[in-house]
């Protein structure tokens, strides 16, 4: 069965591929065979703000854009026609807003740091007991103290950054709980989840909000359409 958005979709694509909401409404009442459910049409309402980049709902993958009130279309068209697709490249951005030479500043800097704290602790006692105590394995001897130390530390900031995220996301708690006892329904497919059900969560933006909960098929749907556009 295809998901509300595969509907959502092919209806705008049938409509020329910008229509509106009235519209697209009568056209997925055509594609989707099963019996709809009574909110029908709230459902194809969440799912055009929650997948827009143009609306407050959105959660971050824009497969659909809104021109102005009630009129929506496909974003794959709207890059095409505009020729848009070659400016986004241009731009030199990764996926979180961070442009590559920003990334590569911020990790120097880093780097810089880890490498003052391990000239600190190669003279550091208890750091030279705790090596002394945890020998490197034979065929492994090419491993300097220096670089031992330098990946404790890169560990440690793993840790450190896992943690943080935590703060906000929830991490793997919040995921372990909501998967015991899961409430809601899916934003793609708009089926309640089940205590059995595949369950992933979708990072739609790691900038501190938390990861949605999707059905794994669902989220693998999403996965293809990104690489696919």
């Amino acid at each position: 069965m295809k998901t509300w958005i595969n509907c959502i979709q092919q209806a705008i694509n049938n409509l020329g591929g910008e229509a509106r909401f009235a519209e697209i409404c009568e056209e997925v009442k055509q594609i989707r065979t099963p019996k709809l459910p009574p909110t029908w049409k709230a459902i194809i309402n969440k799912n055009l703000s929650f997948f827009s980049s143009d609306t407050k709902d959105s959660k971050g993958i824009g497969i659909f854009y809104k021109k102005e009130r009630g009129v929506w279309g496909l974003r794959e068209n709207k890059l095409k026609s505009n020729n848009l697709q070659k400016d986004v490249c241009i731009s030199g951005q990764t996926s979180d807003g961070i442009t590559k030479e920003q990334y590569k500043s911020l990790g120097e800097k880093i780097e810089k740091l880890l490498k003052a704290e391990v000239k600190l602790l190669s003279k550091d006692k208890n750091m030279i007991d705790f090596l002394k105590c945890n020998k490197i394995p034979k065929g492994q001897k090419d491993i300097t103290t220096k670089e031992r130390i330098f990946y404790l530390l890169v560990n440690r900031l793993k840790n450190w950054a896992n943690r943080e995220q935590a703060k906000k996301d929830g991490g793997v708690a919040r995921k372990r709980k909501f998967k015991s006892d899961p409430k809601g329904e899916c934003i793609v497919c708009a089926n309640e989840f089940k205590r059995n059900d595949e369950i992933v969560f979708h990072h739609e933006l790691r900038d501190g909000r938390r990861p949605i909960p999707l059905h794994t098929e669902c989220h693998n749907n999403l996965r293809a359409h990104s690489k696919k556009h």
